[in-house]
């Protein structure tokens, strides 16, 4: 029988999100109308070890000292992030999951939507959906080279130049460049470096892979504002009720 917890394969979470898009040398595995507690699991093969040179989360809390990072420090550190590696795909929820893993016996991280992860926390971890119509959408290269990302969100339509020439780029919501369609969860190549028209249909968020090698203490900056933020949170594993805005009722692991 296929053990998840000692086979480890890109195909695990290919499945849980429902379709995986390739483009430009790029793999999206998207997921859209996620009904209420779905399930996505996933245990990727190790890659090479990308990690800051230095303790970001010590380097954080000296100049945040009353943050919310601060408050989780003994929790950012038990569950595994000093074990933590930069992977090379990106997740980007566009709504609220809660993530578990082996090695989180008494936590989850509830993911709110419009936060993103680029970390290989150590272990299996389970996505699951907290509301009706959930969608989330995980992108990276198919050669597992770990470059530099953005996250971009438009309330309303504006403008959008790319971080570098051939950036691949990669929304959460059909829109346009200079007229051009931008289909949901499809790969685009930007080849004009210049600022342009950015036109959406509805709130979107867009992510941008850079053609720079990633900076993992750019990365693990980038994750811990998300806590700062509230974008991401812990919550008790199984609580005893579990009530938040959209969510059912008594909702638990």
């Amino acid at each position: 029988m296929f053990d998840i917890t000692e086979n480890k394969s890109y195909d695990i979470a290919a499945h849980g999100f429902g379709k995986k898009i390739e483009q430009h040398g790029f793999e999206i595995l998207s997921c859209v109308s996620a009904r209420l507690g779905k399930k996505i699991f996933g245990n990727d093969p190790d890659i090479t070890e990308v990690k800051p040179d230095f303790d970001v989360l010590a380097d954080w809390i000296e100049k945040n000292p009353s943050g919310k990072v601060a408050e989780n420090e003994a929790l950012l550190r038990k569950y595994g992030y000093d074990d933590a590696i930069i992977h090379h795909r990106s997740i980007l929820f566009t709504s609220d999951w809660k993530a578990d893993a082996l090695n989180m016996p008494n936590h989850s991280l509830l993911h709110h939507a419009g936060s993103h992860s680029g970390y290989k926390m150590p272990g299996v971890t389970r996505l699951t959906s907290m509301v009706k119509d959930g969608s989330s959408v995980c992108v990276g290269p198919v050669d597992a080279k770990n470059y530099q990302r953005k996250v971009y969100y438009w309330a309303e339509s504006g403008r959008f130049k790319p971080e570098t020439e051939g950036s691949i780029i990669v929304p959460t919501e059909d829109c346009y460049i200079q007229g051009f369609l931008l289909k949901k969860h499809f790969a685009f190549k930007c080849t004009v470096t210049d600022w342009q028209s950015f036109n959406v249909t509805k709130p979107t968020y867009l992510i941008e892979f850079t053609t720079n090698e990633v900076n993992a203490a750019e990365a693990g900056r980038a994750w811990l504002q998300q806590f700062e933020d509230g974008l991401i949170e812990f919550v008790d594993r199984v609580p005893k009720e579990y009530k938040w805005d959209g969510y059912a009722e008594g909702f638990s692991a």
